[in-house]
This record gives C-alpha cells, structure tokens and sequence, in this order.
C-alpha cells in the first residue's frame, strides 16, 4: 500500500513513501508482521503480501507473520481529544490500530482489564485482544501533564518567595 517517492538522505536510510487512498482512523488487523526495526516496518508495508485491512506490523526481536488474515470490523468507535473507546469484533486474535502518535503516556482497557499499549507501523498506537466482540479504551495519561504543572507551580512559588525575601533580584537594586 505504500509507494516509495524519494530517498530523502543520499546513503538511502530515510525514504518518503505514499499512500493511495486514505488510511481508517481506527482499523482491526488480525495477521502481525513481526519488525525488530523500522527497516522491517517499512519492509513489510513493500511487500505485496502486505494487506492494510488484515495486517499491522508490530515491534518484536525476530521477523516473521504470526497469525492468519481473518474477519474482523471496529463495530463502533468515539474518539475525542486523546482518548478512543471501540468495540471490535474478530474472528481470531487481532490489533486494534488507532491512527494516532504513539506515545507510552497512553493506557489501555480491553473489556475493564489493563492491556498493552504497542507501536502499530511503527509509530501508531496498537492494543492486541483476544478472539470474539470486546470494548477497548484507549487514554492519555494526565500523569505527565499533572507532573510538569506541579513542578512548574513549585518554581513559581520558590520564584515568589525568593522575590518577597529580597534573595532574588538584589542585583538590580543596587
């Protein structure tokens, strides 16, 4: 599904690839192409056994094609700023893909129960769940941002008591 553009460094390490046709926001993969690198992801999407709407490759230490193409549909899915609840439908294990930047401050439900966050393609978010009909949630993690607002809010009142106590800023009086 991917066509090579250009190579975009001359020792061909970095490539521009196109897309025919738009990607699904959210889509269900049964059959996981294994990439140890991100050659491999891209590897994968060449090869023409690739199949978008049943394939995702994920990271793992060896190549290879672990399951097989089977049916499996997002039945319904809600997204809203940073967080995603689906319900899929599949047939034999599957992927859910959500098109969206992978970053370890997302968490994952599959049916209530804690569940793996992945990079799907390399850079999307994945949540690998069983056989059958299953509700997957997917959200942001406040932790980060709550993290930096308390520190920053403990630099400014460090800030404020330096000021009141004359420690900060006695330079500029004199």
């Amino acid at each position: 599904p991917y066509r090579p553009l250009a190579a975009l460094r001359p020792d061909g390490a970095a490539h521009l690839f196109a897309l025919d046709g738009a990607a699904p926001r959210v889509r269900a993969a049964t059959r996981v192409w294994r990439a140890p690198d991100l050659a491999a992801v891209y590897a994968a999407h060449q090869d023409p056994a690739f199949d978008p709407r049943s394939d995702v490759a994920l990271p793992s230490t060896t190549s290879g094609v672990e399951g097989t193409a089977a049916p499996a549909r997002i039945v319904a899915a809600r997204g809203r700023n940073g967080s995603l609840e689906a319900e899929v439908e599949a047939s034999a294990p599957a992927v859910v893909v959500w098109s969206r930047a992978f970053h370890p401050a997302y968490h994952a439900e599959v049916d209530g129960a804690a569940a793996v966050v992945v990079p799907a393609e390399g850079h999307l978010i994945g949540v690998r769940v069983p056989a059958g009909r299953h509700e997957v949630r997917i959200v942001w993690s406040r932790v980060p941002l709550d993290c930096g607002l308390a520190a920053a809010a403990l630099g400014l009142a460090a800030a404020l008591l330096l000021l009141r106590s004359g420690r900060l800023g006695a330079e500029d009086r004199r």
